[in-house]
């Protein structure tokens, strides 16, 4: 037995080529996201989708995210903002599982894409407030991250400290640091 290639060849990538993707890929992606388990079967999961055809959106979305991010996040075919509903449909109970649902879906996205050709890479540094202002996104979720999905770039068009970034070795924890057999 073996880890599958998709999972096993992942990783976030700063090197995006600028190429168009059709939304009928985009939408194969957030389809497979939508197949993650979830509490409840709650599907907490919202997907705000900038493609980069739109260019005065995709422009507005690139300007709520931290500087070092925009450098090479610019050149994604497409950036997903991810949130998750803070609260049970069922009840009106706080949904303590939101964000692990989230992360669910997320790395279910990741896996299919990967498995596309495409590359991503997940983000943290963004502006919360900008985010759910620019977007619409109501105060009744929880922003997760941002994802830059597309194309694989030239690493060796990059600039040197993102060349050098691209090229390191992937690190990983070994599993022994993070499993505990009872």
């Amino acid at each position: 037995m073996s880890i599958i290639s998709p999972i096993l060849n992942r990783r976030s990538t700063v090197a995006f080529s600028p190429d168009l993707i059709s939304r009928e890929s985009v939408e194969l992606v957030l389809a497979a996201a939508t197949l993650a388990p979830s509490a409840y079967n709650e599907q907490p999961w919202r997907f705000y989708v900038v493609m980069r055809q739109h260019e005065a959106a995709f422009g507005n979305l690139l300007s709520y995210l931290a500087e070092p991010n925009k450098e090479w996040a610019q050149n994604a075919s497409t950036l997903v903002v991810t949130a998750s509903e803070r609260v049970l449909s069922a009840s009106g109970e706080d949904n303590y599982y939101a964000l692990h649902d989230l992360g669910m879906a997320t790395a279910l996205m990741l896996v299919q894409a990967q498995s596309m050709g495409w590359v991503s890479h997940v983000m943290g540094g963004f502006s919360v407030d900008a985010l759910r202002g620019g977007l619409g996104i109501p105060e009744s979720q929880i922003v997760g991250s941002v994802i830059a999905l597309g194309v694989p770039g030239d690493v060796d068009a990059l600039p040197a400290k993102l060349k050098a970034r691209a090229l390191s070795d992937r690190q990983r924890k070994a599993l022994d640091a993070v499993a505990s057999f009872v």
